[in-house]
């Protein structure tokens, strides 16, 4: 079962790897993990001041409570989001979850009342044919049993995609772009919001912002990367 999951050998150089993960020990190493206690506590961009927030988040705080991420966004971090994001290799999703749980725990998010994500416009999903965030919400779900993952968002136009864009623009682009659903399940809950690639924050804060609208009682960010 765990051959037809992950690969004989790994994904990147073809060596032997260990039980359950698609990477073999020497290219696990060159994964870059971020370092909590030199980063921005509520971001996890470079900190450039001597308070645990960055000038970023000093002058303007998001409006998520915590997160957190397991990558920086480069080298073959980035490789393989990229691989899983765009071209659906699956048998990384485990693996990418797992790795995010590891920061979830390490980094004492609090506790969640119900798991969700950054939505795609329909149109969108119907032509790529998934939405990596959906996946990654419901597998990272999957090792919380008691949990539950709901669509909670939904995208109100199909917008242009955010990847080459400059913050500002950024900014405006995802104005209220989003809106709640779901909104009885919303009110006084403790909300995991799942996205695989935390860049500007543009898209997690207006994402943030649609929730807020129904009174959630915090918003903690998960995603893979740090962009």
């Amino acid at each position: 079962m765990l051959n037809y999951i992950y690969p004989d050998v790994c994904v990147c150089c073809e060596a032997p790897t260990p039980p359950e993960s698609p990477l073999c020990e020497t290219c696990t190493k060159k994964l870059s993990y971020i370092d909590h206690e030199n980063t921005c506590s509520s971001c996890h961009g470079l900190n450039d001041t001597a308070t645990r927030l960055c000038s970023n988040c000093l002058k303007t705080p998001p409006k998520w409570s915590h997160s957190t991420s397991a990558f920086a966004f480069e080298g073959l971090a980035r490789e393989l989001i990229l691989r899983f994001k765009y071209s659906r290799h699956l048998y990384l999703l485990d693996f990418l979850c797992k790795e995010m749980n590891s920061s979830y725990k390490a980094k004492q998010l609090p506790e969640f009342d119900i798991i969700t994500y950054v939505p795609m416009h329909p149109l969108k999903k119907l032509s790529r044919g998934w939405n990596q965030s959906e996946l990654l919400a419901k597998e990272f779900a999957s090792l919380y049993p008691n949990s539950e993952c709901l669509a909670l968002l939904k995208r109100r136009h199909l917008g242009k995609a955010q990847a080459s864009k400059a913050k500002r623009d950024r900014l405006k682009s995802v104005k209220d772009l989003f809106s709640p659903k779901n909104r009885d399940k919303i009110k006084d809950r403790s909300i995991l919001l799942i996205d695989d690639i935390l860049t500007t924050g543009a898209t997690l804060n207006a994402c943030c912002k649609a929730l807020q609208q129904e009174k959630p009682k915090e918003i903690s960010v998960l995603t893979i990367a740090r962009g």
